[in-house]
């Protein structure tokens, strides 16, 4: 949106709705003019009557990027390493909760690099500034727990 001259908290507010499936809802039901969303989470929803695509209006869409993966801590053994992924790449989704979820859409894990797969979120997290430092992952807690005292 900076391209466009979009500014955050100028011309809109910044709101998190938790997950992209409220966010979508949010949208449909008015109750958000807009929100960024997985267009794979949209289809879904969609493909299962939740909501009708036709009803909202993509104003800008990324590249495709996976939007799950898994990873593992980088002072692993290379041997288990490998092992996770072996396990992760073989994993047979037939008759799984995931096949449930993705549908026909997709039947199995794929390999993915976060530098090459995940650009467009770099791009857009640098441009807003976002650091995954020690001091912003506490702040993110301290938001965290405030939310769920607001709750309880």
């Amino acid at each position: 949106f900076k391209s466009m001259g979009v500014v955050p908290d100028k011309d809109y507010k910044v709101t998190y709705s938790g997950k992209h499936d409220n966010s979508i809802m949010g949208v449909a039901n008015k109750d958000y003019d807009a929100a960024p969303i997985a267009s794979s989470v949209l289809d879904r929803m969609h493909d299962k009557g939740i909501v009708n695509k036709d009803d909202l209006r993509i104003i800008w869409q990324s590249k495709l990027f996976p939007t799950t993966s898994y990873g593992y801590a980088h002072n692993l053994h290379p041997d288990l390493q490998k092992k996770i992924t072996e396990a992760f790449l073989t994993f047979d989704w037939t008759g799984t909760a995931l096949q449930k979820e993705f549908g026909k859409k997709s039947d199995r894990f794929i390999p993915i690099t976060f530098k090459e797969h995940w650009t467009d979120i770099r791009t857009i997290q640098k441009t807003n500034g976002t650091k995954y430092t020690d001091e912003s992952l506490k702040g993110l807690k301290v938001k965290k727990k405030k939310k769920k005292k607001k709750k309880g």
